[in-house]
């Protein structure tokens, strides 16, 4: 049990913004997913960020920020593996889907996406969820990452840039496009290298195959990405 890594999401927060060493949450229930089991009546020390030891009746010590964990639960941290940080998820945010662009130029959806993405970052902590898997945007998204790093609550992220693609979706032309279509093997291994400086968690590639085209005539341009 000792080894079992855990994140309160209900106090997470607390946690996070206090400046104490340890950290005694008092009397949880613990979520066992190893053996798939609810052990109740626990208690966690956490020191340095770090969960020390759970157990019954444990002592902290003296400088500890108690917290009482009745009623509560301790899970392991959620991950999300596939999201967009330049979707808002609005009605707005793929107009090469739904072009509402008479309604709202895309270049504000932008701006709006950028302004709240922190806002979204604390809405996975409250959700339980500590790890986020961008699978592709525009070069801002290093930025959110960054941002994320620097922040005291926020999720751990990684990210990759612009989708390298076999096709380009209309409407999504911006100055830092999420989506970047390559004709040739040199074109797509320049967009790679572009990516390098940011130092990509992973290149994420885009295989559309169109009607009227084939999968092999793609083979050269996704192996120089992979080269």
């Amino acid at each position: 049990m000792n080894n079992l890594l855990l994140v309160i999401s209900a106090v997470f927060m607390s946690l996070q913004s206090s400046a104490q060493q340890y950290t005694l949450i008092r009397n949880v229930t613990v979520a066992d997913v190893v053996n798939q089991k609810l052990i109740p009546a626990q208690d966690i020390l956490i020191k340095d960020s770090v969960i020390f030891q759970v157990g019954k009746n444990l002592k902290p010590p003296a400088n500890a920020k108690l917290i009482d964990g009745k009623g509560r639960y301790t899970v392991p941290g959620l991950i999300d593996a596939h999201v967009h940080f330049f979707q808002s998820g609005s009605l707005f945010t793929r107009p090469d889907a739904i072009n509402l662009n008479t309604l709202k130029p895309y270049s504000e959806e932008i701006v709006w996406t950028k302004e709240h993405v922190y806002e979204q970052m604390l809405r996975y902590l409250a959700c339980g969820v500590t790890g986020v898997v961008d699978c592709g945007g525009p070069f801002w998204n290093f930025d959110v990452r960054d941002l994320s790093r620097k922040s005291a609550l926020a999720p751990h992220l990684a990210v990759a840039g612009p989708l390298i693609s076999t096709y380009s979706p209309p409407n999504l032309d911006t100055l830092d496009p999420p989506i970047i279509k390559v004709t040739t093997p040199e074109a797509a291994a320049a967009l790679v290298r572009k990516q390098i400086p940011y130092k990509p968690d992973f290149i994420k590639v885009w295989y559309i195959v169109l009607k009227g085209e084939t999968p092999v005539q793609y083979l050269p341009i996704f192996r120089a990405v992979v080269a």
